[in-house]
């Protein structure tokens, strides 16, 4: 009985092969996955930065002084809602909010609030003094918030 020698591999050795790198294709296109959603979530909260630092900047380098858009509370007590020297847990006072522009590049979209607080007061000594801006960009259950301040007058 002469046996034959045959050249190549066996099914089973084929079928391990195409199993082993089904599986490597596979954590190859999950991490593809992943870091394709990473990316889109940063560009989100870069645009949401962006935005709100765009409406912070259009408030305090705004030719109109401070005083026109922006009046002090003077109120006593937890009443007050934005100078914090006499309710430390003042809210602020909301300049503007609403839903973000179509042009911002945020899936679903989402909705913003600006509000300004007097951090040092708004009378005496410490009349003119930084009032402090807070933009807070609200999407996809993200919040993203930007602060300056700029000169009450």
């Amino acid at each position: 009985m002469s046996r034959q020698h045959t050249q190549g591999f066996s099914l089973i050795e084929l079928v391990v092969t195409i199993a082993v790198a089904s599986l490597f294709a596979l954590s190859i296109l999950q991490l593809s996955t992943v870091n394709l959603r990473v990316s889109v979530l940063r560009t989100e909260q870069e645009a949401a930065r962006t935005f709100a630092h765009e409406k912070n900047l259009a408030y305090t380098s705004s030719e109109l002084p401070l005083s026109t858009w922006f009046h002090c509370s003077f109120a006593s007590g937890s009443s007050n809602t934005n100078d914090m020297t006499v309710n430390p847990s003042a809210s602020g006072t909301v300049l503007e909010s609403g839903n973000l522009p179509s042009g911002i590049e945020i899936e679903g979209g989402g909705t913003y609030e600006v509000r300004a607080l007097a951090p040092y007061g708004c009378s005496g000594p410490n009349t003119g003094s930084p009032l402090r801006l807070e933009t807070t960009v609200t999407y996809a259950g993200e919040s993203v918030s930007d602060i300056t301040y700029g000169a009450w007058r």
